[in-house]
């Protein structure tokens, strides 16, 4: 596992706005935090652990608005599954980015989804 060129920049950036919306436990989600050198950037996690819920279900992202208190306008979901992050997101009104490293195709390539292949692409956006 290895840090992707602009993460470093876009948490100096982003900081305190940023919140992580996981299917995976809080012990994995925080293992994986600290072996990527992110453990004193990241603010807010919320798990499907934690909520009962598994992502695409609103309550997930519902989570991560509130830990962020910010309005909708000012927040987006990056993620790599269309499905479950991308779509999860734009059902309760977020702007979304699908994170497609494996360049996968996507049944929903043309319903206005925003593709991008690096995090660095990000840099386009925000």
């Amino acid at each position: 596992m290895q840090k992707f060129p602009f993460v470093d920049e876009f948490f100096d950036k982003f900081g305190e706005q940023i919140c992580f919306v996981t299917d995976l436990t809080s012990h994995i989600q925080f293992r994986k935090i600290q072996q990527l050198g992110l453990s004193d950037k990241v603010k807010y996690i919320v798990t499907s652990e934690a909520t009962g819920h598994e992502k695409p279900h609103p309550f997930m992202f519902l989570q991560g608005l509130q830990k962020l208190n910010l309005p909708i306008e000012q927040v987006c979901m990056i993620g790599d599954s269309v499905e479950k992050d991308i779509l999860g997101a734009r059902n309760i009104g977020l702007d979304a980015f699908w994170l497609n490293l494996a360049n996968k195709k996507s049944e929903y390539n043309d319903k206005g989804i925003i593709e991008i292949h690096t995090f660095s692409d990000l840099k386009n956006y925000l």
